[in-house]
């Protein structure tokens, strides 16, 4: 099963791509329907999806403005962890 989000301020667009993949792609579980920016961030977090669908244009916070966060929060994840394995390596 491929995990997914959906990320969508338009209520019928994230209903149209709901079910659409519901009918369409049997192998993709969506595990949550965000209808914000904040919401989805606080979702990929929780979920660590294999797939976001994600809109471009929402108020607030654009899509391509969540890439970068989500990419610098990845960046910071991947740097702790490496920090982590050369502390245990020094030990």
């Amino acid at each position: 099963m491929i995990k997914a989000i959906i990320i969508d301020d338009e209520e019928d667009a994230r209903e149209s791509l709901r079910l659409t993949l519901k009918k369409f792609c049997p192998d993709v579980e969506i595990v949550q329907v965000c209808e914000g920016p904040k919401e989805g961030l606080e979702a990929i977090d929780s979920h660590s999806p294999d797939l976001v669908f994600l809109d471009v244009q929402m108020p607030h916070m654009s899509g391509f403005d969540m890439l970068e966060k989500i990419a610098m929060k990845a960046k910071e994840k991947q740097a702790d962890k490496d920090k982590a394995a050369k502390n245990c390596k020094d030990v």
